[in-house]
């Protein structure tokens, strides 16, 4: 029955002969009928969900994926790639999301500067420093700690491939309200168009 629901039992299923303990994979299709019912697993838009507070929630793995390049404009701090981090995914407890970006700076002497955000908190500023045909790659961590509440802890690599490396950290707190849908982004700041360039963004959600 396409609609049936197998209600709280203790013990195990036996399907055709095989226990439902020992199988491989549940097939799981777009939800219909009462998609937002609390607290059922089920899939949407080809990913596996959970629903609490009428919102879905991604049991694990990647949330986003993005390689389409994105350079900077001429002078000021231009936005890069940029992820809207659905409203109420950190909405339990210690869970948290990994952010990774990566991307090149001009062969040039122009200053540049790299930061990561999430929402309005500023996770990593490299600060306004010469990077002349290098790359980069940060990634941050950031955890709920309470409503409103979050923890974080960044990485920057920068340098000239295969050697050659500068390393950056910082770590801190946020107070970015994790009910409704946040910005991640990167941005980069120069002075001729393409002084930094972001090639991509991976944010995965850990717990």
């Amino acid at each position: 029955n396409a609609n049936a629901l197998i209600s709280p039992f203790t013990g195990s299923v036996d399907v055709d002969g095989f226990d439902l303990t020992d199988i491989d994979e549940v097939e799981f299709r777009d939800a219909a009928a009462n998609a937002t019912a609390a607290g059922r697993l089920r899939r949407n838009a080809g990913r596996l969900t959970y629903y609490a507070s009428a919102v879905a929630q991604v049991v694990g793995g990647v949330l986003t994926v993005d390689t389409t390049a994105v350079g900077t404009l001429g002078a000021g701090e231009d936005d890069l790639i940029t992820y809207a981090l659905p409203a109420s995914t950190l909405s339990v407890l210690n869970r948290g999301i990994r952010i990774t970006a990566w991307g090149s700076n001009q062969a040039n002497a122009n200053a540049k500067t790299i930061k990561l955000y999430f929402g309005t908190a500023n996770l990593y500023n490299s600060s306004s420093v010469v990077m002349n045909n290098t790359k980069w790659r940060v990634t941050a961590e950031v955890y709920r700690t309470g409503v409103a509440g979050q923890d974080f802890g960044a990485v920057l690599l920068e340098g000239s491939p295969p050697t050659g490396a500068a390393n950056g950290v910082n770590s801190g707190t946020a107070t970015q309200d994790e009910t409704t849908a946040l910005t991640i982004k990167c941005t980069g700041e120069g002075t001729a168009n393409n002084d930094v360039v972001q090639e991509g963004l991976l944010v995965e959600l850990l717990n």
